[in-house]
């Protein structure tokens, strides 16, 4: 791959008990575990001076205990629920569960990369893996061999959808995990559709940060991303009902006409809306 920079090497690195802090030719890495079952990696480029500020995540942090060890090839740090061993040379991470089963590894070719402002994590596809995620985005629920591009904007179809979220969930025969990559740059996400070695993420600018959880099926590891994340408030009843989206040409009278018509015959419905198209002022 021409032009890629790869993370290189550990030159230094230190831990003082919350953090690993990682040091290579061209990159800046801080390890840390926000939860148990949730560890986080930020990596940027040298010189990067970025603040450590997130829109997307509430902040709020219990104590937990982690335990640091070193060899002269490995890092590694451990919660009661994962381990995540960092191999020196070249910089690589591997996420195990409390089994010591392995949930996610760096690709030992490439692993954290960079092309100019772009920079990419590939990960080697464990047997039987499957992927689960990504907001809105169109296609099936498994993702397997697909790739898809995070960017939506009004007026324009984009098989990311309404909603783009870069939050995804690996599931495979060793165990479940998910990745939310913190980054508000256009990101993209490949799961296997141009390799049957590894599946990758990239975002055009900024950090590589990224929080790697685990549980015990789908649905706590969708406890995990929403415990870091905050829970949205539990909507109105009546929000719960049936939503019935009227054609955009609909005249006022002919929108009313609808409504008495569904009272009569008894259609549960609790919303009439009209699509965005019916407006002037679409901006």
């Amino acid at each position: 791959m021409s032009g890629v920079e790869t993370i290189g090497t550990c030159l230094s690195h230190d831990w003082n008990g919350k953090m690993l802090h990682i040091g290579t030719w061209g990159y800046d890495i801080q390890v840390s575990f926000v939860a148990n079952d949730i560890c986080r990696i930020r990596a940027r480029h040298c010189g990067n001076k970025t603040q450590d500020h997130s829109y997307a995540t509430h902040g709020r942090r219990k104590p937990i205990k982690v335990k640091f060890s070193e060899t002269d090839d490995e890092l590694m740090l451990k919660s009661s629920d994962l381990t995540l061993i960092i191999q020196k040379d070249p910089v690589r991470f591997t996420l195990l569960n409390k089994k010591g089963k392995v949930l996610t590894q760096d690709d030992t070719s490439f692993g954290l990369s960079s092309v100019g402002t772009q920079v990419s994590c590939y990960r080697t596809l464990q047997a039987n893996e499957r992927f689960l995620g990504l907001g809105a985005a169109s296609g099936p629920i498994d993702k397997k061999g697909l790739a898809f591009n995070n960017r939506n904007f009004q007026g324009h179809p984009s098989p990311s959808g309404s909603a783009s979220i870069p939050f995804f969930i690996g599931v495979h025969e060793q165990g479940v995990y998910g990745v939310f990559l913190d980054n508000s740059y256009q990101s993209s996400f490949d799961f296997g559709s141009t390799s049957s070695r590894f599946s990758w993420f990239s975002c055009e600018d900024g950090e590589m940060d990224q929080y790697l959880m685990t549980g015990k099926n789908v649905a706590a590891v969708i406890e995990s991303y929403t415990s870091l994340t905050g829970r949205m408030k539990l909507p109105p009843i009546w929000s719960l009902g049936h939503h019935c989206n009227a054609p955009t040409d609909l005249a006022q009278d002919e929108l009313e006409a609808l409504a008495d018509t569904l009272r009569r015959k008894n259609f549960p419905t609790d919303v009439l809306s009209v699509d965005i198209g019916s407006s002037s002022e679409q901006g």
